[in-house]
């Protein structure tokens, strides 16, 4: 089975065939040619039962299966918390907000304003080549006058450019720290 997607010329973002503008950026689709994708399930092998943590007074376990080809589940673990987020290829990841286009949505911390510093699209992440890869997104793209930073493994990232991933990478966003967990 196939459907039809249009990519974004500007952020990348894959939008249904129908958009005529981007989701994300809001960039003019009309005149891009969707392309042809495949929505077949791709076959999957499964893995030991892993347990991940998503706060730091709970546990739960989940069956986590991996695509042929390369470990395809990440989770982002918050230092503060222990709170767990789990992101899938082409996941947007930004802070709770009424609206919000991102799949992941990072939720305020009790007493402090450090998650509202997080924007709203703050990066996304995909799974390509067997491995996961991180864009910052360059924020002026959404209108706004400045942008937050994304350090991995306490290095200043960049907007719009990927950055490849491991797991136990150091993850942080406008200094809210994560670990990457890749199972």
């Amino acid at each position: 089975m196939t459907q039809y997607v249009k990519d974004c010329p500007k952020c990348t973002h894959v939008n249904s065939e129908e958009a005529f503008i981007c989701e994300v950026c809001r960039e003019f689709l009309g005149a891009i040619q969707p392309r042809e994708v495949a929505t077949d399930p791709t076959p999957v092998e499964p893995v030991d039962d892993q347990t991940i943590s998503h706060s730091s007074n709970s546990s739960e376990t989940l069956q986590v299966t991996r695509p042929q080809g390369g470990n395809a589940l990440l989770y982002l673990e918050m230092s503060d918390t222990g709170d767990c987020y789990r992101v899938e290829p082409g996941n947007l990841v930004g802070q709770e907000y009424p609206g919000n286009p991102a799949q992941v949505q990072i939720k305020p911390l009790p007493n402090s304003d450090r998650i509202r510093m997080i924007h709203r699209r703050h990066c996304r992440f995909d799974f390509e080549t067997g491995r996961w890869w991180l864009t910052p997104l360059d924020q002026l793209t959404f209108g706004s006058n400045f942008t937050n930073t994304t350090e991995l493994n306490n290095r200043r990232l960049p907007a719009e450019q990927r950055y490849p991933m491991n797991d136990g990478d150091r993850l942080a966003l406008a200094g809210v720290v994560f670990t990457v967990r890749i199972v």
